[in-house]
């Protein structure tokens, strides 16, 4: 008897993304690999992303519509990942797209006898310039059979979009509603609990850089620091389920301080959480009061 194919569910959640929506659903519907289903959640969509998405589905008999109250995008994947009934799963942004036969390459790299994450290429499109470029330079990407615990642990490009999953691993690890850069704290919990990842070569995903994007017309209040705080209690208590991971842990807690005044942003919070909870010093400060003290002798 012949084996049925692995049934890929596609989760798109959907915001306002009328201008990109149909490029991203045409790329889903004529990949080489046939045996999907797109799930589309309409996020609370005001502009035409909703008759797209409803309109692509009469067309498309693989295709479901959700509709939901506006809730953000861990929420719409989420409920997209309630729904789904693949065996594998993988999640796209609504105004990136899928390179040609990416679920075709991401599944034959897939091991029914070992399971394991199978993670892509990502390549970027700069919106402005109408340019691509890799998102990660030639020779910086490791690929092949990896283990995170005993690699590095962030080997991987940390955005949730350029994976397949088991869905019966991912549907264990449910999105942070209303978390900034959820996809941070999703990779520590999920990957610490499954490291077992295979790597491969080929772009399976167009990223769209473009004007507009939360990341891009971020404000950074006082709240803001609070999203990494909650990052980083995810990654400490990663690492004392998986001692493996406990460097990494303080490294990334010292990284993100790094970002957060990189970026102007509030860190007092942050920094003084890190150091109180898990005895994490901010360095270059302690580099400088040490410097201090001997230019003043104390």
């Amino acid at each position: 008897m012949r084996r049925s194919l692995p049934l890929i569910s596609v989760i798109i959640p959907v915001y306002n993304v009328e201008a990109y929506l149909a490029q991203c659903l045409e790329s889903v519907a004529t990949q080489s690999y046939r045996h999907m289903e797109i799930i589309c959640v309409i996020d609370g969509a005001t502009d035409a992303s909703r008759e797209i998405a409803w309109q692509f589905a009469q067309t498309e008999p693989r295709c479901r519509v959700i509709e939901q109250p506006n809730q953000g995008l861990s929420v719409a994947r989420n409920t997209g990942l309630a729904a789904a009934k693949g065996d594998w799963v993988f999640f796209l942004d609504s105004d990136d797209w899928l390179a040609e036969n990416a679920l075709q390459t991401l599944i034959g790299a897939t091991d029914a006898s070992r399971p394991a994450v199978v993670s892509g290429g990502v390549m970027e499109y700069w919106e402005e310039t109408r340019t691509h470029k890799p998102y990660k330079k030639a020779g910086q990407r490791v690929t092949g059979q990896l283990h995170l615990h005993k690699y590095d642990f962030f080997a991987l490009e940390p955005m949730v979009w350029n994976k397949l999953y088991p869905r019966e691993w991912v549907s264990e690890f449910p999105f942070v509603p209303g978390l900034v850069h959820e996809d941070l704290d999703f990779y520590w919990r999920f990957f610490a609990a499954h490291p077992e990842v295979v790597a491969i070569p080929e772009t399976v995903i167009h990223y769209r850089r473009r004007p507009g994007t939360l990341s891009r017309q971020m404000t950074y209040d006082e709240g803001y620091q609070d999203h990494y705080i909650h990052i980083i209690d995810s990654a400490f208590a990663s690492a004392r389920a998986h001692p493996a991971l406990r460097y990494h842990a303080r490294r990334q807690s010292l990284k993100y301080l790094k970002y957060l005044r990189e970026k102007q942003a509030p860190s007092g919070r942050y920094a003084g959480h890190i150091l109180r909870q898990y005895q994490v010093r901010d360095t270059s400060a302690y580099r400088f009061s040490l410097k201090l003290k001997k230019l003043l002798k104390i």
